[in-house]
């Protein structure tokens, strides 16, 4: 099977780059509000009900088959 994905309705295959590797860093944390309140011991907290986002990676490959100058072309237009 060929891992690709889509970008402004194009699926990356279709111009000859597929998904090689993925490499996510870390694990995504909770999205809080920390609020001090004068008065209180500690901050108030308030869960926005939602992660935060994290970076990941993806190592892509033009496929054998493609021509490298005109999948590189395609490319750089998509």
């Amino acid at each position: 099977m060929i891992n690709s994905f889509t970008l402004g309705g194009i699926v990356s295959s279709m111009m000859g780059l597929v998904v090689g590797e993925k490499k996510i860093n870390g694990a995504p944390e909770r999205d809080v509000e920390s609020i001090e309140i004068p008065g209180r011991n500690g901050d108030a907290l308030f869960d926005n009900g939602r992660f935060k986002n994290i970076p990941i990676e993806y190592k892509c490959y033009i496929m054998p088959e493609w021509n490298l100058a005109d999948a590189c072309t395609r490319i750089k237009a998509w």
